[in-house]
């Protein structure tokens, strides 16, 4: 029903198909996500999350585009949001912030912490997703599995 649709579409305008990858699915298989915390994953869409981010550490947080806080219009929440998540983490646990791209070799892991959060948010493009996972996976990530071998950006200072 999809090649109906693309070649009822291509006799008005113009359509090219490019092949992509859900940032979801990437995550998830990116960082061999085969079990996730024994809390679960949490989702938020920081458009929406930001005006009344509520939620408790444990799972593995994805917090959809984080872009927003860098905004105009989401600026005015960008100190709260900040302030919650330093509330609820140590201040130096590691937050990633990661672009996902259909070819391995262009996707972005930077990582940081609780206490350069802002200098971290001010890197995120629209692509971005900004990740924090629970204590028991921040371990296996130290020691990745062969394939998931990916290159971590470090920005922290934080001494």
């Amino acid at each position: 029903q999809l090649e109906e649709l693309l070649q009822a579409g291509s006799r008005l305008a113009k359509v090219e198909v490019f092949p992509g990858v859900s940032s979801f699915d990437m995550l998830i298989n990116m960082f061999g996500m085969t079990k996730l915390s024994e809390k679960g994953l949490f989702t938020a869409d920081l458009n929406f999350f930001m005006r009344d981010p509520q939620f408790e550490p444990g799972p593995y947080i994805f917090f959809f585009a984080p872009f927003c806080l860098n905004t105009k219009d989401g600026a005015k929440f960008r100190a709260g949001f900040i302030k919650t998540l330093a509330g609820k983490y140590a201040p130096r646990f590691p937050a990633y912030l990661v672009r996902c791209e259909a070819n391995p070799a262009e996707v972005e892991v930077i990582r940081g912490c609780m206490s350069c959060l802002p200098a971290l948010l001010k890197l995120c493009g629209e692509r971005h997703t900004l990740v924090i996972f629970s204590e028991s996976r921040l371990a296996s990530l130290n020691d990745p599995p062969p394939w998931l071998r990916f290159t971590v950006r470090d920005i922290c200072n934080c001494a």
